[in-house]
Order: C-alpha cells, then structure tokens, then sequence
C-alpha cells in the first residue's frame, strides 16, 4: 500500500518519510548516548567520595589526616601512604571534574 503525503513543497512518498524518521531516530540515539554516559557517573562519584573517599570514619576521615600530612612536609611518608592518598583522593578528584563539566561545560 502506497501512501503519499500532501505538503506545501509537493507530495512526498509513505516510505521516504519513513526513512528520514529512522535517520532521525539514529541521529537523537547516537548523541543521547554520546553525551548521557558522564552524566550518569555523577552520582556514583557522589557515593565513592563519601564512602571510600572517607573511609575510616572515625576518629577523622583518613583522607584529611593524609592530606594534612602532606602540607606539612611529608616527612617519613613512605610509597604505602602516597598510594593511600591516591585511591581515597581519586573519588573526589572524578567528582570535582564530573561536577565542573557539569557546570561549566556541554
């Protein structure tokens, strides 16, 4: 079954519309899915940083206490504790950088 459409322009055939629909639909899927993935990283950063990123809670975060340590000349920091300073301070960085785009960036 043939279907023609009636525009201003002229009659324009069922299946060219069809056509054009589907480009369509594969053009809005590739860029959803081009700019969707770090937008959804957000909120899993948000939890890494307040979980593994403070870990041990008590009696401060380790994270602050490295970090003091640090500033104050690391003396007698060993390779142990840069690593440690890395996997709790990785979460926040990925955070800053996730919320940054988000902000300033599109």
């Amino acid at each position: 079954m043939k279907i023609k459409f009636e525009t201003l322009s002229g009659t324009i055939d069922h299946q060219l519309v069809v056509e054009k629909l589907k480009d369509y639909k594969l053009y809005q899927t590739i860029t959803m899915t081009t700019k969707k993935p770090i937008d959804k990283l957000f909120f899993p950063a948000l939890i890494l940083s307040l979980t593994l990123g403070l870990a041990p809670f008590f009696p401060e975060p380790h994270l602050f206490g490295k970090i003091r340590w640090v500033l104050g000349g690391a003396n007698g920091m060993g390779a142990m504790d840069y690593f440690d300073l890395l996997l709790h301070g990785s979460p926040w960085v990925v955070l800053i950088f996730l919320g940054a785009k988000k902000v300033f960036g599109k």
